[in-house]
């Protein structure tokens, strides 16, 4: 099946299922993916968050950059858009928006595709700012004026980092078995300069805002 089928039969169920930024889409999208998500999203009067429908608009204004039809990036598009329409959590919204445009400029390959919708799906905000903090840590230390001591583990800095995981012992635990389980950071051990493994690297990259869009 190629892509603008699978979009087609995509959109038809979203449309089926009601309440979702995506119900009133027409045959535009088969022509046009990308600009009829946008513009059929920001109109619809359950379009939900505004930071859903931001999602929207940047994606119109990508343009023509993209290539809108590759198997990976309809298979991203239809993924990403079915997580982002069941969540609330913006740091997860601006994730998913990233990642479609992201694998519109590179597609991903499909391992690390399936392990960042994998990852998202299950991720908190704390998952996103522990793992950028394991992936520069001696910025992050050096910011906050922590000097660690020769051989230090960076997990022992996360709380003074993130003041707010302070008490939450068994959260930020869970958060580090998650990473570790995703493979996006190395086991613990003596101080590295980054933890990130390079999985973990290029899903930071691929969840970052593109340039020039």
């Amino acid at each position: 099946m190629n892509g603008r089928k699978r979009i087609a039969i995509s959109l038809r169920k979203f449309r089926q299922v009601g309440n979702l930024p995506f119900q009133h889409l027409g045959h535009r999208a088969i022509a046009s993916p990308i600009e009829s998500v946008a513009s059929s999203a920001v109109t619809s009067k359950d379009a939900g968050p505004i930071h859903r429908t931001d999602w929207c608009f940047l994606v119109r204004r990508f343009g023509g950059r993209g290539d809108y039809h590759g198997e990976s990036f309809v298979t991203m598009l239809m993924e990403a858009s079915t997580l982002a329409v069941r969540n609330h959590q913006k740091e997860k919204i601006d994730a998913l928006r990233n990642a479609v445009l992201n694998s519109a400029i590179k597609s991903p390959d499909d391992y690390l595709q399936g392990v960042l919708l994998q990852f998202v799906a299950i991720a908190t905000p704390w998952h996103f700012k522990v793992l950028q903090f394991y992936n520069s840590p001696s910025s992050y230390l050096e910011k906050a004026g922590i000097e660690p001591e020769t051989g230090a583990l960076i997990s022992n800095f996360v709380e003074h980092i993130f003041p707010e995981l302070k008490g939450k012992e068994a959260f930020r635990l869970q958060i580090e078995r998650d990473l570790l389980h995703y493979g996006l950071i190395l086991p613990e051990s003596a101080w590295y300069t980054e933890r990130t493994t390079n999985t973990g690297d290029q899903l930071l990259k691929q969840i970052e805002f593109p340039e020039g869009v």
